[in-house]
């Protein structure tokens, strides 16, 4: 059960990561069209793409082996994977507001197991 759990938070990690990255990659896209079709012009974003789903249902396998909520717990690690990123990478801002609510989603998480 424990590896199951570690599964799924590092295949979460892996998936979200990559969706983060895509995601920057076609921010400077002027339309959702174009942000949509820049997955089938660009080798580099369908792999983002195609490699981050696979991350993502693996994650769902191996969490829905631990516990019933396993989609919750996946969506919520994407949410911390995918603010840590725009924090790091993006170079956001991060204020005390921003804290309080990671913490309670990382609560949340834990909670749940």
């Amino acid at each position: 059960m424990i590896m199951n759990w570690l599964l799924t938070i590092l295949l979460s990690i892996f998936a979200y990561t990559l969706y983060s990255y895509y995601g920057m990659r076609t921010a400077g896209a002027t339309t959702a069209t174009a942000a949509a079709f820049e997955m089938v012009r660009s080798w580099m974003s369908f792999g983002l793409i195609f490699m981050g789903t696979i991350g993502f249902s693996l994650a769902l396998f191996y969490g829905s082996k631990a516990s019933e909520f396993a989609v919750t717990v996946v969506i919520a690690i994407g949410v911390v994977v995918s603010f840590a990123f725009s924090a790091i990478v993006g170079g956001s801002q991060v204020g005390m507001g921003n804290l309080v609510g990671l913490g309670l989603i990382l609560g949340g998480i834990y909670l749940l197991k």
